[in-house]
């Protein structure tokens, strides 16, 4: 669930991705249209040399006037690819960084999904990733439910831990005068208790998962794995995004466009 402390954070921090995505959504249909203009120049073009190169085919002069026009043409085309790429990765940046922030804060994900499954394809593992990230749209475990939900386990383990109410009483005589060491639950639940406490939620998981108290805390490892699980899968989305972005504004205005990696 939300943190409620970073309610006013979160909610300025979708205001300021709605109006990027609206200004990406502007630049695209600006963009679309440069680009449906600049094909039907050059399929224009491209007639038109045709043509003259078959009417003109003994004037040297003419025909490399020709030649020039038609590299113009597919240096135009060459633009519009260019700017076709780098619209789309500005608008899978912009999807990633949201996808993060919501992931962050526990918010549901799974538009964040279906739109960057739309800008295109992606290589395997991001693709991937992307299906990890679907099965979790309802939302991801933050950091302070791991920390809740821990508290509600501890709870559980010490209760298994202490036993019936006679034998309380004895262990509270052992521990008083040194009689009795201490027994495997307490210091399972002690080496849980420091984990947590510094956040290595994923290590605790691992430990409580091997000891014979793991089913108190099936609940519990399934939200750790969960949180672990879209943690990773969001990393992989945002790299892919930055490493798309310097890739597509590095590009020469003329150079081709790259393909998709495989």
């Amino acid at each position: 669930m939300p943190d409620p402390t970073k309610a006013p954070e979160i909610v300025a921090r979708r205001a300021a991705e709605q109006m990027l995505t609206t200004r990406l959504a502007v630049y695209d249909q600006r963009i679309q249209a440069m680009a449906g203009s600049l094909d039907s120049v050059h399929a224009d073009l491209a007639h038109a040399v045709a043509a003259l190169r078959a009417s003109t085919a003994e004037n040297a002069a003419l025909s490399g006037a020709i030649d020039g026009l038609s590299q113009r043409a597919d240096r135009l085309q060459s633009t519009s690819a260019v700017l076709a790429t780098r619209t789309r990765a500005t608008s899978v940046l912009a999807l990633a960084v949201g996808l993060r922030r919501n992931v962050d804060a526990g918010m549901p994900i799974g538009a964040e999904c279906v739109a960057l499954k739309a800008t295109g394809v992606f290589p395997g593992p991001v693709d991937h990733a992307l299906q990890e990230l679907t099965r979790l749209s309802a939302g991801v475990p933050t950091m302070r439910d791991l920390g809740e939900a821990f508290d509600v386990l501890q709870a559980r383990l010490a209760l298994r831990s202490s036993g019936t109410p006679s034998s309380r009483s004895l262990m509270r005589l052992e521990s008083l005068f040194g009689l009795g060491a201490q027994s495997q639950d307490d210091v399972l639940l002690e080496h849980l208790r420091a984990l947590a406490t510094e956040g290595r939620f994923s290590e605790a998981a691992k430990v409580l998962e091997a000891s014979d108290a793991a089913y108190l805390g099936t609940d519990w490892i399934a939200m750790v794995r969960a949180r672990a699980t879209a943690v990773i899968a969001t990393q992989i989305v945002l790299t892919h995004a930055l490493q798309s972005m310097d890739a597509a504004y590095a590009m020469n205005d003329e150079a081709p466009a790259p393909k998709p990696a495989e």
